[in-house]
């Protein structure tokens, strides 16, 4: 992912609307990218601060706090997409190997 397409898919992940194949490729950038993750931070901050706004609530959040918390929560997300694709890898070749022994 390329730091236009990288800017473009900001506010799906913000919003939690990216899939977990562009996820991936998306977070993986943030890390790299330095320009990438400081408009991730703006926009992440500017986001933050209309919702509060919207619930009218006192602002003492620490912006930078909720988006690394954001950011390992998009990575919680891919170690348990791979783990339920290892887990299913694992049930099938189980499954053939009994298949096999019982044959």
């Amino acid at each position: 992912m390329d730091c236009k397409e990288t800017q473009a898919n900001i506010e799906l992940f913000v919003k939690d609307k990216l899939d977990v194949k562009k996820l991936k490729e998306f977070l993986y950038h943030v890390e790299q990218c330095e320009e990438c993750m400081d408009e991730l931070e703006v926009y992440f901050t500017l986001y933050s601060g209309m919702q509060i706004l919207e619930k009218d609530k006192d602002s003492g959040i620490d912006y930078r706090v909720d988006l690394k918390r954001k950011l390992r929560k998009g990575e919680e997300t891919l170690r348990n997409f791979r783990l339920k694709k290892f887990r299913k890898i694992l049930i099938f070749i189980v499954f053939i190997l009994l298949i096999a022994i019982f044959l």
